[in-house]
Order: structure tokens, then C-alpha cells, then sequence
């Protein structure tokens, strides 16, 4: 009986996800995929396809990755007392760079602002052990 219950909150926690709004295809090959090997990847990329809806598995991974990326800010904060600036001033968004005409295409978790320094772009990414021990050997 448990069980039945618990694929039925998960079903409709899937569900929940499903009924989201999905963004819009991207025109642009973003900085995370610009060195890939592949062509056709990133002419596909750059004119919006694949735009496959991401399923609700991996919505919730990326939800929890925003909540990393939330403490990291706080850590580099609080306990690094550095100056993090998590959105463009001018914008009021995330810092963005573009090269190329638009083609290429950054958008940073934030600029890291050092006096000592200069100025650090801020990219938060997180992962599991073994993705993060394939992206070591790789």
C-alpha cells in the first residue's frame, strides 16, 4: 500500500513539473557548450534545436542546483567576506557577455569584484561524484 502511495505523490510531483511553462529555445551557443567536438551540436544549438522539454527528474535537479549556487554566494559572502555582484547593475539580470554577433553567449552566476584582484566572473557549477570524477580523468 505504501508504495502505491508513494508513486502516486511522486506521479504527481512529475505532474507539477509537466504543467510549467518551458522556456524558449535558445538562438545562441552558450559559453557552457561552445568547445564541443561536435559541428552539428553546436549549428543545431545555435538555432534553438534540440528545445526537448526537460523532464521533471532533471527540472529538480537543476532546482537544487540553484540552491547550491545560492549558498556558495553566501559562503563566498559571509565567510570569504568577498564582494559578490550577482546581477548586472544596468540590467538588473544576470551579467551577460556576447561574441560574435550574439552567437556566443555567456550568462554568469555573477562577478566576484576584488580591489586588490580585479574583477573574477563567478560560475557555479555543481555535480555529482562521479560526474565530477569524469570531468577530472577528462
Amino acid at each position: 500500500m505504501k508504495s502505491t502511495f508513494a508513486h502516486d505523490v511522486i506521479s504527481r510531483i512529475d505532474e507539477g513539473y509537466g504543467s510549467e511553462t518551458e522556456q524558449e529555445a535558445r538562438s545562441y551557443i552558450g559559453a557552457s557548450v561552445v568547445g564541443n567536438d561536435c559541428n552539428a551540436y553546436l549549428q543545431f544549438s545555435l538555432r534553438g534545436f534540440p528545445n526537448d522539454p526537460a523532464m521533471p527528474r532533471l527540472k529538480r535537479i537543476f532546482r537544487d542546483g540553484h540552491r547550491i549556487e545560492d549558498d556558495v554566494v553566501k559562503d563566498l559572502q559571509r565567510k570569504a567576506r568577498l564582494n559578490v555582484i550577482e546581477t548586472d547593475p544596468m540590467t538588473g539580470k544576470q551579467h551577460r557577455r556576447e561574441w560574435l554577433g550574439g552567437h556566443v553567449v555567456c550568462n554568469a552566476d555573477g562577478v566576484i569584484n576584488d580591489p586588490e584582484e580585479g574583477d573574477a566572473i563567478l560560475e557555479i557549477k555543481s555535480m555529482n561524484d562521479s560526474s565530477w570524477k569524469k570531468f577530472q580523468k577528462d
